[in-house]
């Protein structure tokens, strides 16, 4: 992306995936997570990022994107199973989010922190086009129990942003949504308590059964790392990456 962090030397000595490395960091445990369609919103961004990228990217574009933004040696693993717009998403998702996550996550690992990494994999969140789009996990760890979501019907005339985001599907009390919101903050009030997101003595009203969830580099059988599918079918499941 064409902005970052501005390392002053000061208040930011370094980048901060660097600052973690050589432990220089707040040594607290922590959660990063991940959600499986980030890309999408940004494929738009790709013309004014790439030479030459038309605002709907073709085939050839994308081709051209991956290598220009990966080199050779990490281009040839998308293969041509996808092409055209889910392509570009999932290169703009691994390179932007996904990796830099577990890189992170990793790091923190290896200064002895607690880290533990989710999945987030709601479907259907949103259309398919933007599906698991990036920040759409947040109303569900933000002690609404996505009640922010409406009912009202997004304006195909004169939408705005709010309706866009929070407009589609409708929510109802009790569905599927609800009850992943439920371990979703439970969850996360149990890490600000504790540090642990299952052991954290939290008070949580709706009582939610949670999830196993083991830190990143906790597991011998997963050693390239573990996280949490969070999810309608997967959430009590910890999956290998």
């Amino acid at each position: 992306m064409p902005v970052g962090p501005v390392i002053d030397g000061v208040a930011l000595p370094d980048v901060p995936l660097e600052v973690v490395r050589v432990g220089k960091h707040n040594k607290v445990p922590a959660i990063a997570g991940v959600n499986h369609d980030e890309g999408t919103a940004f494929v738009m961004a790709l013309k004014a990022l790439v030479p030459n990228v038309p605002v709907i990217p073709t085939e050839k574009s994308v081709e051209d994107t991956i290598y220009y933004v990966l080199q050779d040696e990490a281009a040839y693993v998308y293969g041509e199973e996808n092409l055209g717009f889910e392509l570009a998403a999932e290169m703009v998702r691994d390179i932007i989010f996904h990796c830099p996550t577990m890189a992170l996550a990793e790091a923190l690992s290896d200064q002895g922190v607690d880290s533990y990494v989710y999945g987030f994999e709601m479907n259907p969140l949103f259309p398919k086009m933007i599906a698991n789009i990036n920040t759409g996990d947040i109303p569900g760890m933000n002690f609404g129990n996505f009640t922010s979501f409406s009912d009202k019907p997004v304006s195909k005339k004169n939408p705005d942003v709010f309706e866009l985001y929070m407009g589609h599907p409708p929510r109802r009390r009790g569905d599927a949504y609800h009850k992943v919101s439920d371990k979703f903050s439970c969850m996360w009030a149990n890490m600000a308590s504790g540090g642990s997101p299952l052991d954290g003595g939290a008070v949580c009203p709706a009582e939610p059964d949670l999830a196993e969830w083991g830190e990143y580099m906790g597991s011998d059988e997963n050693p390239l790392g573990q996280y949490l599918h969070i999810g309608k079918k997967t959430t009590d499941s910890v999956v290998p990456r």
